[in-house]
């Protein structure tokens, strides 16, 4: 009886293990489509917005970011402007960067660096 019992048992751990090993692996996925999801929507859309992107058939695409929605986004290559729709799960890697923000941001703060000190030098030159 005793042993009808430890095999119950053992068999009830193992299939445990299986499908709460299935559970963590589809947990981890949303996850990933989510980040990147996140990622891709954080660039935005124009020509600005410049990614690269590999799929997970090893297809790389690279471009700029046409468009985004919930379920996916549209890379338009610069070499013949062709547009190709790209599902959140499909992709393995995405790196990109969104050259406007940063250098308008560095733009403006040199720029008021400088009106600042025009200014300083104007208004201590009076006194």
């Amino acid at each position: 009886m005793l042993k009808k019992i430890t095999t119950i048992l053992c068999a009830g751990l193992l299939l445990n293990l299986f499908f709460c090993s299935t559970i963590l692996a589809n947990d981890g996925e949303k996850r990933s489509v989510s980040k990147t999801r996140t990622k891709i929507l954080s660039l935005g859309t124009g020509t600005s917005s410049r990614i690269e992107v590999t799929l997970y058939d090893k297809t790389k695409i690279k471009g700029y970011i046409g468009e985004s929605d919930d379920r996916g986004f549209t890379v338009v290559s610069d070499e013949n402007g062709q547009a190709t729709k790209v599902n959140y799960s499909d992709v393995k890697k995405a790196t990109g960067r969104n050259n406007l923000n940063g250098r308008w941001i560095r733009i403006g703060v040199i720029g008021l660096i400088i009106v600042g000190l025009i200014l300083f030098a104007t208004v201590s030159s009076e006194y």
